[in-house]
């Protein structure tokens, strides 16, 4: 448990004890001023009362019952729900109110700074449920995060990586993502999106629904994403490649600049390219050699880097299903443009040589 905690806890025991010193009751001040939680914590235990027992008891299992039905209540270690279980059955003849006190505590602990956080290690994809019935998907190297609030007041999330986003719909609660360089509004909907911090791109497919995104750095007007579009926007024009299927570029601020182009099927498949990778097929759909290397690090856990300017601007393509790092990296060679050494966990890509 974090220690913060551990000591906020036991000051709130000895003021409600009546046992507490005057520094005791400064330092507990000070731990609640400037931390909404704690300061919760703190008027609901010494300000809120109950007439009796029974009362506080039905307070912490409302409590209890909230955090179960959004999903929090079974991150909490065992030990401590042990410790919980325990402490509530001895102090309730002495103090009811420690029983409703125990679920503040509790939820503080739950929540390290206010936040939930999911997270995939390179070569793990993951399928999380949220709170508010929404499914995501995430790629490997992904991180989702959202506070105590979601599902509550609100569906904000924060995101960064890889994800296959199912949202709920909910029209009185818009579902947003923060992504960094851009935020995605949306009410009930189908897309992916890769949003990487260190990619020179962040790209939104839309499969169902309406979606609506804003570029962080930029005061344009939001962007509006319908069926069947994919929009990227590049971090900086001069790394904008070449795309003949562009259906609109839009100029932004600092260099940066959305394209807006039509999704695209595998032949004979009916499943969008940008999402196949939820079947566990890696995709290169016309990518440049450096978007390459970086999906291939995220999905074999490798680090991959391209030892040649030139060679970053080279453009593949391919579904790979079930693959090793080595057969993969043998079929981008067959173009004889390129060349690839392996050291432990390092990929470089070179020119080839024979050329």
């Amino acid at each position: 448990m974090n220690p913060d905690i551990n000591r906020f806890e036991w000051l709130l025991n000895k003021q409600m004890e009546g046992m507490a010193s005057k520094s005791e009751k400064a330092e507990l001040e000070q731990l609640i001023e400037g931390d909404e939680q704690k300061r919760l914590v703190y008027r609901a235990c010494l300000e809120d009362t109950y007439r009796n027992e029974s009362q506080a008891d039905a307070a912490f299992h409302r409590h209890w019952a909230q955090m179960r039905e959004m999903g929090y209540a079974d991150n909490v270690a065992p030990a401590f729900r042990r410790q919980v279980a325990i402490r509530s059955m001895v102090q309730v003849g002495a103090a009811a109110l420690v029983i409703f006190c125990l679920g503040w505590l509790l939820w503080l602990t739950v929540y390290r700074d206010g936040m939930k956080e999911i997270t995939t290690e390179y070569g793990q994809r993951k399928r999380v449920e949220l709170p508010d019935g929404s499914v995501v998907w995430l790629n490997g190297g992904s991180k989702l995060m959202y506070g105590v609030t979601f599902n509550v007041e609100d569906r904000k999330v924060t995101f960064h990586g890889e994800g296959y986003f199912e949202i709920k719909k909910d029209p009185s609660r818009p579902f947003v993502i923060d992504a960094g360089d851009a935020t995605v509004k949306v009410l009930g909907t189908i897309f992916n999106l890769r949003a990487y911090k260190e990619e020179e791109r962040v790209e939104t497919s839309l499969i169902e629904g309406q979606v609506e995104l804003t570029v962080t750095s930029s005061s344009s007007a939001p962007i509006l994403l319908t069926p069947g579009k994919k929009l990227s926007v590049f971090k900086d024009e001069r790394n904008l490649p070449e795309l003949p299927d562009k259906l609109q570029e839009i100029a932004l601020e600092n260099r940066e600049v959305a394209v807006l182009t039509e999704i695209r099927t595998a032949d004979g498949e009916t499943e969008v390219n940008d999402v196949l990778w939820k079947e566990n097929k890696l995709v290169f759909d016309g990518d440049n050699l450096d978007l390459i290397a970086s999906k291939l690090q995220k999905w074999y856990s490798v680090e991959v880097s391209v030892a040649d300017t030139a060679l970053r601007k080279l453009k593949f393509s391919g579904i790979f299903e079930d693959m090793s790092l080595d057969a993969v990296l043998q079929a981008l060679t067959r173009t004889g443009t390129l060349q690839y050494r392996i050291s432990d966990d390092t990929v470089l890509f070179l020119p080839n040589e024979a050329n």
